[in-house]
């Protein structure tokens, strides 16, 4: 046995096995960040137009921050200030896809709609969680 792990083709197989079970760790993150965006996405916008439509003010999210925290106390990511930053993601990305519509109306854009959106999603995707939240934080400070 002790043989087996001195050859050389024995370590290349070790070699890419791991790096087989690292690129699928990494895609594993990236899909998970991904799912991530898209349902902070969600809550934000639910919270949102609820809000608009029953004219609660945002003591409600300290009520719904409470409720989901003891609904999934396995769950982090609930906090007050993540819900504000949901809120905020939803409403940047809303801004944002109005005025990529208005230019794409104005300007004719050859790129699709469906495929601008698709490379917009991947990309801020791709970030981690903490740098999302810099970057909604940045373009619209909690007030």
């Amino acid at each position: 046995m002790k043989s087996i792990i001195k050859n050389q083709e024995y370590k290349n197989l070790i070699r890419e096995i791991k790096s087989k079970i690292q690129t699928s760790q990494i895609k594993a993150h990236i899909k998970v960040n991904e799912e991530l965006l898209k349902l902070y996405w969600e809550i934000g916008k639910i919270i949102t137009i609820k809000q608009k439509k029953s004219s609660w003010g945002d003591g409600v999210i300290k009520q719904i921050s409470k409720d989901l925290q003891f609904e999934f106390p396995n769950m982090k990511g609930f906090s007050v200030r993540n819900i504000k930053y949901m809120k905020q993601w939803f409403q940047f990305y809303s801004i944002r896809q109005q005025v990529v519509a208005q230019l794409d109306n104005s300007n004719k854009s050859k790129i699709s709609k469906d495929k601008e959106n698709s490379i917009r999603q991947q990309t801020v995707a791709q970030l981690e969680e903490s740098q999302r939240l810099q970057l909604v934080k940045k373009l619209n400070p909690v007030g």
